[in-house]
Order: structure tokens, then sequence, then C-alpha cells
């Protein structure tokens, strides 16, 4: 089994797999840019090192249990920004 990946690892090296890596690498230089996105940037990366060599790697599923405490804690920090914008534009600042 070995040696099947790594043929099929080359050809898909070779047909496909250098290009897309290369774009989710700039995607995710992108991503570094624009400060916001440097998560998304790191997920490009790991998708694009996937993508350079895929067969013979397996996905893991991890638990959510903390992401609802993420999506909440955003969720707070983007009412309060709107808030605040709305307050600023009745003050007239």
């Amino acid at each position: 089994m070995g040696l099947l990946r790594l043929i099929l690892n080359v050809i898909w090296l070779v047909l496909c797999g250098w290009w897309m890596a290369i774009l989710y690498f700039l995607a995710g230089l992108i991503a570094f840019i624009l400060i916001i996105t440097i998560p998304f940037g790191f997920a490009a990366w790991r998708i694009g090192g996937y993508v350079l060599w895929p067969f013979g790697r397996q996905i893991e599923r991890r638990s959510l249990e903390h992401h609802g405490q993420f999506v909440a804690a955003e969720l707070v920090e983007i009412l309060r920004d709107l808030a605040a914008r709305k307050l600023c534009r009745h003050v007239g600042a």
C-alpha cells in the first residue's frame, strides 16, 4: 500500500497538486495581510499541505464543545461594535 500511495501522490502532485497548493498558500498570505482573517490563513495553509500530498492522510473530526463560546464572544463583539456606531451617529461625532 505504501508504494501505491507514493505513486498516486506523485501523479497528483504533477497534475494538479502543485498549483492548488500555491493558490491556497497565496490565499493564506492574503488572509494574513487582512489581519482579522489570520485564522483563515492558517486553515488555508493546512489545506494547502493536504492538497499537495493527499493520499495516506486522514481527516479527524474535532469536538465542537468550545466552538459555541467563540461564536458567542464574536457575536457580543459585533453587537457592541454596532451599538457604538449607532451611538456615534446620534451624538454627531
